[in-house]
């Protein structure tokens, strides 16, 4: 199967220890952003898996990130459209692939396979967003027979 995610998608960030009525509970640091990306990421995979049960077995996933460019790698005045020469090709900076795709693979779980630990080939590429492809992430997930 696979699907777009519209958005910007957000890294799985690292976690903080609070503690409250004399419990201490493990979050997100980046929470307030990170759960409706996941939620987005679940709700599509859930309408893909139409009323399919949750995968078991090996699985196979591939994630293209498209991630918005920044506004310095363009021009000025005239030019403000055109991309400077000196643009990075490819977006070698934050936010990390693996804490994107650790997002990703957690909004799956329960709805696309068990566990994450069913996954054995993962494939995860981060691009530069453009006029045809939109901030998001677009998401192959296959059984591995």
């Amino acid at each position: 199967m696979e699907f777009m995610v519209h958005g910007l998608p957000i890294p799985q960030g690292s976690k903080s220890v609070i503690q409250s009525k004399g419990r201490t509970f493990l979050v997100d640091q980046n929470r307030d952003n990170l759960k409706p990306w996941r939620q987005e990421v679940a709700s599509v995979a859930a309408a893909e898996m139409d009323g399919d049960l949750v995968w078991s077995g090996p699985i196979y996933i591939k994630v293209m990130f498209f991630l918005p460019r920044p506004r310095g790698h363009f021009g000025k005045g005239r030019n403000e459209e055109r991309l400077r020469p000196t643009a990075p090709i490819a977006p070698h900076v934050k936010p990390d692939v693996d804490k994107l795709t650790r997002a990703i693979l957690d909004a799956l779980t329960g709805i696309v396979f068990h566990d994450d630990a069913q996954v054995v080939d993962l494939y995860a590429h981060k691009v530069y967003a453009d006029d045809w492809r939109h901030p998001g992430a677009m998401v192959e997930v296959r059984k591995v027979v």
